[in-house]
């Protein structure tokens, strides 16, 4: 059976509201997991889109960067559901063992902001190069061990990791827990830290968890281990650090899932073996800067054998960093065919100290100080992004894709819930269809399901027939 819509006009969505008896479903609360897949609070597969935030110059917040109401209401306005939120750790713990409450207050009602414009958020302690001193960010002076080591060559990010032995050294002091000020490690204060972050925000409903380490990067000169298959860092000293941080959070919040990442050369196609948080509430939180598609794939198997392996979830929560809209379509492609979720690398790509500079590449929005009108923002970049994709599926995902040569866009699912949890009766699939990919409106084809009433023309939902073990969609352009 086929169903069709046109979604250029608001009558004929509010007409299907009136016939329709389906009532609208309640928000998605908190987030959890079954296996791969992200899930609602009712069992529903969630698949997100969104960008990255991360304010990288004191006082490290989104609203320092002009990042504000305005802007999650132009991304929720455009379809994406998600937000990766830099927290700096030089932010919250500026001096051992004393918190900025005041920094702490601020994150709460950013992540509150996005949450009231139903954008989830994913906590990022976000580092680059560790500090200030060696041309990066992200954890306090004080942080810092370096045993006097020098802070050149500079040839700036990334290539600092490589061959700068300062760098090199601060991280093996933090991977080796060196006992810090009032000799307590390094280790174990960033994993009070991460405490402190959750009792202040865990109880936020729109919470994706908490990403525990932007990029690890080896200590030492180990990264060239890092390029083949059995990485002892990961395996052993990151797989060490993140359930250390995830028993100081649990200690607190047993429920938020808590998501960790490989070391870095995992970005351009190097393996992990990285053990997983040994907790039922982790994901698996990957990079993907590849720049041909052999290496696309490369990345995508790695991430899904990492959560073969430990059962985790998956997100790809940085990608991009290009201003080729061909490169993000490629990468977006790709995540439809592995049916990832995603953040791409960045809303905003501030870099500088006190107000920031206005880099016209990496971004979505050029200045955030500014409204995101259309001159304010790059349409090809967006126009790569904001894409149809199922944001609510009531079942598992078989498929789903977008074809931009002819604006096709097609589903598949199967009405069984991947989890444990049995889908209830009226649970509806949400699919998001953005406006500019079809100014003149679109047709719905659906075999197994009906549409039903939805207030919003962007949205189609979804309710499958009774007896339907199988559900296809397919969304074309009007006429």
């Amino acid at each position: 059976m086929a169903s069709r819509l046109t979604g250029t006009c608001a009558v004929l969505a509010a007409l299907l509201l009136l016939i329709s008896p389906a009532a609208a479903d309640p928000a998605p609360e908190r987030l959890g997991h079954a296996g791969r897949w992200i899930t609602d609070d009712r069992g529903r597969v969630m698949i997100l889109h969104g960008f990255n935030v991360v304010a990288k110059s004191p006082p490290y917040t989104a609203e320092s960067i002009g990042f504000g109401a305005d802007d999650a209401a132009f991304l929720a306005g455009e379809g994406f559901n998600t937000v990766r939120l830099g927290v700096s750790y030089a932010g919250v713990e500026p001096t051992p063992g004393l918190y900025d409450e005041q920094y702490l207050g601020e994150v709460l009602s950013t992540v509150r902001m996005l949450g009231e414009h139903g954008i989830y958020a994913l906590l990022d302690f976000h580092q680059d190069m560790y500090n200030e001193r060696f041309g990066g960010h992200g954890f306090p002076d004080w942080a810092v061990y370096d045993d006097g080591l020098a802070h050149e060559p500079d040839f700036g990010h990334p290539a600092n990791y490589f061959v700068m032995p300062g760098l090199q050294r601060a991280f093996q002091s933090f991977w080796f827990n060196r006992a810090g000020p009032g000799e307590v490690g390094l280790q174990d204060r960033f994993a009070a830290a991460w405490r402190r972050v959750a009792e202040h925000v865990g109880a936020e409903p729109n919470l994706v968890g908490y990403d525990l380490l932007n990029e690890p990067w080896p200590p030492g000169t180990r990264w060239t281990a890092c390029l083949g298959r059995a990485c002892e860092f990961d395996s052993g000293l990151l797989t060490d650090f993140v359930r250390r941080v995830t028993v100081a959070i649990r200690a607190v919040d047993p429920h938020t899932l808590v998501w960790y990442e490989p070391n870095q050369l995992f970005n351009i196609g190097a393996p992990t073996s990285h053990g997983g948080a040994g907790d039922p509430h982790a994901g698996f939180s990957y990079h993907h800067y590849c720049s041909a598609s052999t290496c696309d794939r490369r990345v995508s198997a790695n991430a899904a054998a990492q959560s073969d392996k430990t059962g985790d979830a998956l997100l790809m929560s940085e990608f991009g960093a290009t201003d080729d809209p061909q490169a993000l379509r490629r990468v977006a492609h790709e995540a439809d065919r592995t049916m990832t979720s995603w953040q791409n690398w960045t809303y905003y790509n501030a870099q500088s100290r006190g107000r920031p500079v206005i880099p016209r590449t990496k971004s979505i929005v050029i200045d955030p100080l500014l409204p995101p009108t259309p001159d304010n923002v790059s349409q090809s970049k967006l126009n790569a992004l904001a894409r149809p994709y199922p944001r609510l599926i009531a079942g598992t995902p078989e498929s789903f894709g977008f074809d931009y040569g002819t604006d096709t866009f097609e589903l598949s699912y199967s009405t069984t819930a991947p989890g444990p949890k049995r889908l209830s009766r009226g649970m509806k699939t949400e699919v998001f269809v953005p406006s500019r990919q079809y100014p003149h409106g679109y047709e719905v084809h659906a075999d197994g399901a009906k549409v039903v009433g939805s207030s919003d023309p962007a949205i189609v939902r979804l309710l499958a027939q009774a007896g339907a073990e199988r559900v296809t969609v397919r969304i074309v352009p009007a006429g």
